[in-house]
């Protein structure tokens, strides 16, 4: 099913489920009143002692606009986490559902969908966030007790302002940076440049690479931002390979890039690229076109591949998806559900509250689990549990970010390949 279409499907859903309850109000109230607004803890704290309760989480990812292939392709894995939990019974013996928001790529999105999700439809956390909608939606998780969960989004405003209802499961662009300044120094490139797009990811992946490449000895040449949507990119171009950079930075969403990409191609500017970790998806690839792209460089969050919840995880993903790679950031999606899941359980509650408290306990325990079931047999059991992550350690710091693995990725026809692999070690978490 197209992402859209998955998206109208949810949507027809949700309108369906609350006629029936307006519906039912109606017959059962001798006088009609207006229904309060919803919140986060009402339906699930209601349902916990009926056998047939349910949690509603909140899913608010990019479907359409510039991210929307990247965020369409990480649906699989909230799907596989979903149907685990329900399988193994659910948090505190109840199914856990999903409603669904696109956030068009916005921040205005982010905003309209995260209040229909927890005013509405009842959700009672917000999963899937990229940068935009974190720092979008700051005040709104802490006004609420609604946690917002951001797997694929490395602003560096949340390595000060994450915390309290806001966590982040995805590498800081304060360490991509680092992870990218010394693949260019690794591979012999003394000076680059920066072309990147008027938004929150890519304005912080451009200063700290700079940061990053010239501390090391690097020099950046040349910085040059641009607005999404332009019918040009022409005179951007000609401004950064004025400055003849050996490689360029180019942080931007895929429809910007493939434009920027095809137009250097055509004007025949010469030079390297290495483009930014919201272009890590063999769709964009595809998009701008194997020509285009040969040999040049991208980045990406990655897996360990050698981690026993990895080779888990590429079963199930395969199983789901007939697909023989995981897509980019698909299994911190995953791994997003699965600790807010066993958060309730721990908490004793099915509330934004209760997964805001005991998140850290889901990963500091003294006994290692890889599966929901298997974590849940331990809680059970009385015992602390240590969840092995997809897609690394989890172990969240006093602003609740964490380490990750990092990629750098090379073209190959109309798809990415793993070019170098730095492990989660790699990079230092402070306080």
């Amino acid at each position: 099913m197209k992402k859209s279409g998955l998206v109208q499907l949810r949507r027809a859903a949700g309108i369906i489920f609350t006629l029936i309850m307006v519906l039912a109000m109606v017959g059962c109230a001798a006088t009609p009143t207006a229904a309060p607004a919803a919140k986060a803890t009402d339906a699930p704290a209601a349902a916990q002692s009926n056998a047939s309760c349910e949690i509603k989480m909140g899913l608010l990812l990019s479907l359409t606009g510039d991210l929307g292939d990247l965020g369409a392709a990480q649906l699989p894995g909230e799907e596989i986490a979903v149907e685990e939990i329900n399988a193994a019974g659910g948090p505190l013996g109840c199914k856990v559902t999903v409603a669904t928001e696109d956030d068009e790529s916005t921040a205005q999105g982010a905003v309209t969908g995260a209040n229909k999700l927890v005013f509405t439809d009842g959700a009672i956390t917000l999963l899937g966030l990229n940068s935009t909608d974190s720092v979008s939606l700051l005040d709104f998780a802490r006004t609420n007790k609604v946690p917002i969960m951001n797997q694929w989004g490395g602003t560096v405003k949340l390595d000060t302002e994450g915390g309290d209802y806001v966590y982040r499961v995805a590498l800081s662009d304060s360490f991509c940076g680092i992870g990218t300044a010394k693949f260019l120094l690794d591979e012999g490139f003394k000076t680059a440049a920066n072309l990147y797009e008027n938004s929150e990811s890519p304005q912080s992946n451009a200063v700290t690479m700079q940061n990053a490449f010239e501390a090391a000895g690097g020099k950046v040449v040349a910085n040059v931002a641009f607005n999404p949507g332009q019918t040009s990119y022409q005179a951007e171009l000609a401004k950064v390979f004025e400055a003849k950079p050996e490689i360029v930075l180019l942080s931007a969403g895929a429809d910007s890039a493939a434009n920027i990409m095809r137009e250097w191609y055509r004007g025949n500017y010469g030079g390297k690229w290495i483009l930014g970790s919201d272009l890590g998806a063999n769709e964009v690839v595809a998009q701008i076109g194997a020509d285009v792209m040969v040999g040049q460089f991208g980045q990406t969050g990655a897996d360990d591949v050698n981690s026993p919840s990895y080779k888990r995880f590429l079963d199930l993903w395969k199983t789901k998806t007939g697909q023989e790679s995981i897509a980019p950031y698909a299994s911190a999606l995953y791994d997003s559900f699965i600790i807010e899941a066993l958060a309730m359980q721990i908490g004793g509650k099915a509330t934004g509250e209760a997964i805001n408290a005991n998140l850290k306990a889901v990963t500091t325990g003294e006994n290692q689990c890889l599966s929901y079931a298997d974590c849940m047999a331990l809680l059970k059991e009385g015992k602390t549990i240590q969840y092995m992550g997809v897609s690394g350690p989890l172990q969240f710091n006093s602003h609740n970010n964490v380490t990750a693995p990092w990629v750098i990725l090379q073209a190959e026809g109309d798809h990415w390949k793993t070019y170098k692999f730095y492990t989660a070690d790699n990079f230092k978490l402070g306080d």
